[in-house]
């Protein structure tokens, strides 16, 4: 086995021992909301899982038994209990129409999951991703309705807290996305993912997961791995689909080889992405792959 694989063994069995180990560093503190105008948070919450205490600002609820996210590994189980949390919110408008997107965090309830040693807050590891919801809800006579949403659509942030970039983009002329970006530093490596919802046919999906950067800077150096670092820029471009764009991303920068010995190497490439049924899918990829993608790639067959 090769330095390389040693050092992703290595960083795996940190990763696993984070979940049971590492102290807590953060406080599962409520989030104050900047609501829009006119917009009910309480109500909202109410309406997506059936009740809300407003002072202690969440809902109580369960994993769902038919969620489409993938729980491998998770700490989480379909019908497990859980306490969800509005996190971010943010108002836009479509011609006439006004929408309302609110985002949540889910973590084990406090009841059924224990910290790992005394006096550290449940669920607060490194390792300790939320689940995340989505709904958009729609302006009307009454009130808001909801026009889109999914109670668990994918996994982000850490410590038992939530990501802290999230963005409204521009997926087609007239359809909006929701961008998740998260950030993770471990053992001196630093990745950084993209992850892309979209509201379709009454549901939000996960339409798109890419690694965009990834780098060692943390740990190389003389004695030690060669130092690289690389990106994957993501582009909305026209396409085939008149009503979503396409997305380009673009890769550059530099990686390391898994040969022995290991050395730096420059890597570029493309890879054009269509959005198909509700997610997209890879219509060309040319260029090379990044040993980050490589190792996700094995581990997902490993989970196979």
């Amino acid at each position: 086995m090769n330095t390389r694989l040693l050092s992703l063994v290595f960083l795996f069995a940190v990763t696993v021992c984070s979940i049971a180990c590492h102290k807590s560093r953060v406080s599962p503190e409520s989030t104050k909301l900047n609501a829009p105008s006119g917009f009910d948070v309480s109500s909202a919450m109410s309406t997506l899982f059936g009740n809300y205490d407003a002072g202690k600002q969440l809902s109580y609820y369960d994993v769902p038994k038919s969620a489409v996210i993938d729980l491998h590994g998770s700490s989480f189980e379909r019908g497990d209990d859980i306490e969800v949390r509005p996190f971010w919110i943010a108002s836009t408008k479509e011609g006439d129409t006004r929408r309302v997107i609110l985002l949540t965090y889910a973590v084990p309830s406090t009841k059924d999951y224990a910290p790992a040693f005394e006096g550290d807050e449940p669920f607060s590891c490194h390792a300790c991703a939320p689940l995340i919801g989505a709904a958009v809800l729609v302006e009307s006579e009454p009130g808001w309705k909801v026009e889109s949403s999914r109670t668990a659509v994918t996994q982000s942030g850490g410590w038992g807290r939530p990501p802290d970039s999230v963005r409204i983009v521009h997926v087609g002329p007239r359809r909006i996305g929701i961008e998740i970006t998260d950030t993770d530093t471990g053992q001196g490596q630093t990745t950084s993912s993209k992850t892309l919802l979209v509201p379709w046919e009454g549901k939000i999906n996960e339409a798109l997961v890419r690694v965009v950067r990834d780098d060692d800077k943390g740990m190389c150096g003389k004695d030690s791995l060669p130092c690289y670092s690389n990106r994957k820029k993501p582009v909305f471009v026209s396409g085939t689909n008149p009503d979503y764009y396409d997305v380009v991303l673009t890769l550059s920068g530099t990686d390391i080889t898994e040969s022995d010995p290991i050395i730096r190497k420059h890597v570029h490439g493309t890879e054009r992405l269509q959005f198909r049924n509700g997610t997209y899918e890879t219509e060309s990829k040319q260029g090379d792959t990044t040993s980050v993608e490589r190792f996700v790639a094995g581990a997902s067959e490993v989970q196979k």
